[in-house]
């Protein structure tokens, strides 16, 4: 019995679509390259560009932005931009390391395309790697420095000291 009510539930959802064709257009995103790599010292900043490109067969809205972890480590501009079909949009992604944050992380950027039209919410989206390796010599240079000029400073004032 049960087997027979979905059997009919089925069909019936056959019927409608095929009595009611929905039309969709929908978005198409690509990339290139298809993962990011930077290189910075820590309090530095590198920069790449990412190739956002519009695969899809009418105009779409695009979005570019960090996960939520890392969205204050990324400036990126253009983050919101229109493309026409098989259009291309050169975006430039910037990274800034806080304090502190020496070694290899990994982050992602997302492409999130939508169509325009106000009844096609459909989208499309992409999930771009982006490997990060924060360079700490320049850490170790700047305590270097202070640990040296503090020396300095101790050795005029003990000599100084002796002089009188």
């Amino acid at each position: 019995m049960q087997g027979r009510w979905l059997l009919t539930a089925f069909c019936l959802v056959i019927a409608v679509m095929l009595l009611f064709p929905i039309s969709v257009l929908a978005a198409g995103v690509g990339i290139a390259p298809g993962e990011l790599e930077f290189n910075a010292y820590l309090w530095g900043s590198a920069n790449e560009t990412l190739y956002v490109i519009n695969t899809g067969d009418s105009a779409a809205e695009y979005r570019v932005y960090a996960e939520e972890k890392y969205k204050n480590w990324f400036d990126i501009t253009p983050n919101e931009f229109t493309l026409t079909p098989n259009g291309v949009k050169e975006v430039q992604i910037t990274a800034s390391s806080p304090l502190l944050s020496v070694g290899d992380h990994t982050a992602y950027i997302y492409v999130a395309a939508t169509n325009p039209s106000p009844q096609l919410g459909m989208g499309a989206g992409i999930k771009v790697p982006v490997h990060l390796h924060i360079a700490s010599w320049p850490l170790y240079v700047a305590i270097g420095m202070v640990a040296l000029l503090a020396a300095l400073a101790a050795f005029l004032v003990r000599r100084r000291s002796r002089a009188y």
